[in-house]
């Protein structure tokens, strides 16, 4: 189960580096969207590991490896969240990364082990880009 895990983290940080990536013309909300569908799309095909890990009573909090992957795209976004100049004090933004990353691997994990059927659908990856976007972004 640890080396799964360990694969699993690897990944998780992977998908996180590709949707936070810098580049030229690209906003917000398309990199929310790209993380929001990357972690649904990953939860989703590990979704056997998932279903795993829920059935060892939340094991995966209890993994180090899993714990240092949440860190590393935790730095990921708050560094993007700083990048970006979104309405969050700088003092707040790695508080931020902390509360949203928890929220999207929350909900994507949660959807794939209780909802599955949820985690093709568009209107999940809209909700959970909407959530975030109305977190970093200033009211219009």
């Amino acid at each position: 189960l640890v080396a799964l895990a360990q694969r699993q983290a690897d990944e998780i940080v992977q998908v996180a580096s590709r949707a936070l990536r810098r580049e030229e013309g690209r906003t917000v909300r398309h990199a929310t969207q790209e993380l929001v569908g990357s972690l649904l799309e990953h939860y989703a095909r590990n979704r056997p590991l998932q279903v795993a890990l829920a059935q060892e009573g939340q094991m995966h909090e209890r993994l180090e490896v899993l714990r240092e992957a949440q860190g590393r795209v935790q730095q990921l976004l708050h560094h993007f969240i700083a990048d970006q100049g979104l309405p969050i004090r700088r003092e707040r933004a790695e508080l931020a990364a902390f509360l949203l990353i928890r929220a999207i691997q929350a909900a994507a994990w949660l959807a794939v082990v209780e909802r599955p059927e949820l985690v093709q659908t568009p209107e999940l990856l809209e909700e959970l880009t909407s959530m975030v976007l109305g977190y970093v972004q200033a009211p219009a």
